[in-house]
């Protein structure tokens, strides 16, 4: 066979454009001589790190990528525009990249404001090719950037040393929620009242506390604490305590939860009084709960006789949530966590592979 030089050049000169092209193409070859179509574009494999969908992201400029494909030949990218939003019922815009003229579809650098830690962000990034444009979009989580981020953390972890955060432990405690009601992702109230001893009067209350999603703490009308609504919150408890002077002590919790997966509030708290004595008390049907409540319901002379007990949809240790151990400072368990198996399982809440500042104070 004779294959004629002109014939040669324009054969090897298809071949060697439709190697240089950084696109995707899934059409069949087709002779030389035949016009190519301009097909489909489609995006794909939207990445973030080079990863899918990742979850706790924390660098200062997340990269993102993504794939043109195209059933034609001769498809080139000649722009781009990225767009940045938070997730959720509430989103709010972050960053708009404007129409960048580039070929580049490979680890293009953030370039928006700071992002908050423990965010979710869903991006979306708009292609222009030379034979058509289109549209593609994902999501990411931040993790924590800084020490401040972990607001006073330690670790939920086994037997404590001398330097333990609190030797309370949730043994006895029972995952507490009220009827569903109308809404299923509305807030619950509890509360619990305690009298103390006659003859004495309370001097310090000590609570860990957990919630899914998230919880605020009142103890006698005084807010200690609150966590925001978090991805798997649940398995990070915090330790408060106040100093007390009345011989009634009202503890109050606010419970958040979304109307998608189960909400329960944990908690165990320890009352100390005048004359050395103690009471412990543990999240379940001794509290009372209520759907509908006013703003003001921590207060300590709220009538709370028209409530219902609290429902124990789970003790500690069962039901979705599985089982920890308590909460210890992150000096002594940092290093021990991140030398563990970092595989999770449904139930599974032991350490994380996770850093911690030393002397802080809620557990994971």
């Amino acid at each position: 066979m004779t294959l004629d030089r002109r014939q040669f050049l324009t054969t090897a000169g298809v071949v060697s454009t439709a190697a240089a092209l950084p696109v995707v193409s899934t059409a069949a070859a087709t002779p030389a001589s035949a016009a190519p179509g301009h097909g489909r574009i489609r995006l794909t494999d939207p990445l973030v790190e080079k990863k899918t969908g990742p979850l706790g992201i924390d660098v200062d400029r997340p990269r993102f990528s993504w794939t043109v494909e195209s059933d034609g030949r001769g498809v080139e990218q000649t722009a781009y525009r990225l767009r940045l939003r938070t997730s959720g019922r509430r989103p709010r815009a972050v960053w708009d990249s404007g129409v960048v003229r580039s070929r580049e579809s490979a680890n293009v650098a953030y370039d928006g404001p700071a992002l908050r830690a423990a965010t979710e962000y869903t991006w979306q990034v708009d292609v222009t090719t030379n034979r058509g444009s289109a549209t593609t979009s994902s999501s990411f989580r931040t993790g924590l950037y800084a020490d401040a981020d972990w607001a006073g953390a330690a670790w939920i972890g086994n037997e404590r040393g001398a330097d333990e955060v609190t030797d309370l432990r949730f043994d006895d405690a029972s995952w507490m929620w009220a009827a569903e009601g109308d809404l299923a992702g509305q807030d619950r109230a509890f509360r619990i009242v305690r009298s103390a001893p006659e003859g004495t009067t309370a001097t310090r209350a000590e609570v860990l506390i957990t919630a899914d999603d998230s919880y605020t703490l009142w103890v006698d009308g005084t807010e200690l604490g609150a966590t925001e609504p978090a991805e798997n919150g649940w398995q990070g408890s915090r330790f408060h305590e106040a100093d007390l002077s009345g011989a009634t002590t009202v503890v109050a919790v606010r419970g958040t939860n979304d109307a998608v997966s189960a909400g329960a509030v944990l908690a165990v708290v320890r009352l100390t009084y005048a004359d050395g004595t103690t009471a412990t008390l543990t999240s379940g049907s001794d509290w009372r709960a209520a759907t509908d409540f006013p703003d003001d319901f921590a207060r300590p002379d709220l009538d709370d006789s028209g409530w219902s007990p609290a429902q124990e949809i789970a003790a500690y240790g069962a039901g979705p949530w599985g089982a920890a151990s308590g909460c210890r400072p992150a000096t002594r368990c940092r290093r021990r966590c991140c030398a563990r198996s970092s595989t999770s399982h449904p139930g599974w809440s032991g350490p994380r592979c996770t850093w911690r500042r030393a002397g802080t104070r809620t557990c994971r």
